[in-house]
């Protein structure tokens, strides 16, 4: 059987339930509506809040502390190896599209702006990506999933059907300067990398493009050629870090990890908000509700506003969440 109500008031759950009295377990959302609801309309019923939107909470209340402190946080950086020259057009093009390519031999390429914002755009469709895969795990339907991440149902279909996380693939695009590179790659090695020139040296072999076009071809190799000793990465959105800092460490890559060790380090309210979100999702993990009253505590008296809060709300639909704790 099949209901889909009008709105979300809980007068309307409530009538709704009294007309089924069959049933027995409501799972729902942390709405204090529905929860009102579902206690006026089936009082006998089993309420359980799901994991889903409590993680979800969870990682909001981490959030909101970043934010909060996003004014130190905005000036940390990751240190990374200095750069080394790689001008293959297959490595350049795929980079700048966000697509992962086997490691070089020598040190790693800096990457221009653009392909840094490629990178981060990436790593933030692999965190939905993620996400998404867990909502399902977890119970949530493809319908609301896709409501709860602003998807079509055709994403989160691909997503969920995908064996892995699917990279977008790279643009084919063929420069008009590409009969020219190994011009251009020889006067590069000699020294000259000044764009105007080689232009004008272009223009005497035949070649019919604007000035620009060069700069821009050579845009790549400039930046792979920067002298500096250490290449950084600025944070991401704070969003994507919250992500970071709840979900499980073990299933965190590489490069997660360091961001979650370098924020921690930084202030001792995340490193402190880490430990709680571990210990919070430990709960839901080995299934021990009877340990939920304990963490609240804990989390009450952390000195964490926004853990004091999200704890608070906790509390007040406590024998829902630890049903979801031990019936999921």
């Amino acid at each position: 059987m099949l209901g889909l109500l009008p709105d979300r008031n809980s007068e309307t759950l409530e009538k709704w339930l009294e007309a089924h009295p069959e049933v027995e377990v409501i799972s729902r959302d942390r709405a204090g509506a529905y929860a009102e609801g579902a206690r006026k309309g089936a009082p006998s019923a089993l309420q359980v809040a799901d994991r889903f939107h409590i993680l979800c909470n969870l990682t909001q209340a981490v959030q909101r502390l970043l934010e909060r402190l996003a004014g130190v946080l905005r000036r940390l950086q990751l240190p990374e190896s200095p750069p080394s020259v790689d001008l293959s057009p297959d490595r350049v093009t795929a980079e700048s599209n966000g697509i992962a390519m086997p490691a070089p031999i020598t040190d790693p390429v800096k990457l221009n702006r653009h392909q840094q914002q490629s990178q981060h755009r990436r790593e933030r469709r692999k965190a939905r990506y993620e996400a998404v895969r867990a909502a399902y795990q977890s119970g949530l339907t493809q319908r609301a999933i896709a409501r709860e991440f602003g998807l079509s149902r055709k994403t989160v279909r691909r997503f969920l059907q995908a064996t892995e996380f699917p990279e977008q693939a790279p643009r084919q695009r063929r420069s008009g300067l590409e009969p020219f590179r190994e011009y251009l790659e020889k006067r590069w090695a000699e020294g000259c990398h000044n764009a105007a020139r080689l232009w004008r040296e272009l223009r005497q072999q035949g070649y019919t493009g604007q000035r620009s076009r060069v700069k821009e071809f050579l845009q790549p190799w400039r930046s792979q050629l920067a002298k500096q000793t250490s290449r950084k990465r600025k944070l991401p959105s704070m969003r994507l870090v919250a992500f970071w800092l709840t979900k499980p460490a073990a299933q965190r890559q590489a490069e997660e990890q360091q961001w979650v060790q370098v924020v921690t380090n930084e202030h001792p309210e995340i490193a402190m908000a880490e430990q709680l979100a571990q210990e919070f999702r430990g709960l839901f993990r080995d299934r021990k509700g009877g340990d939920l009253d304990a963490w609240l505590v804990t989390a009450q008296v952390s000195g964490i506003p926004e853990f004091e809060g999200f704890a608070a709300g906790i509390r007040r639909d406590q024998d829902a969440v630890v049903a979801g704790i031990v019936e999921a």
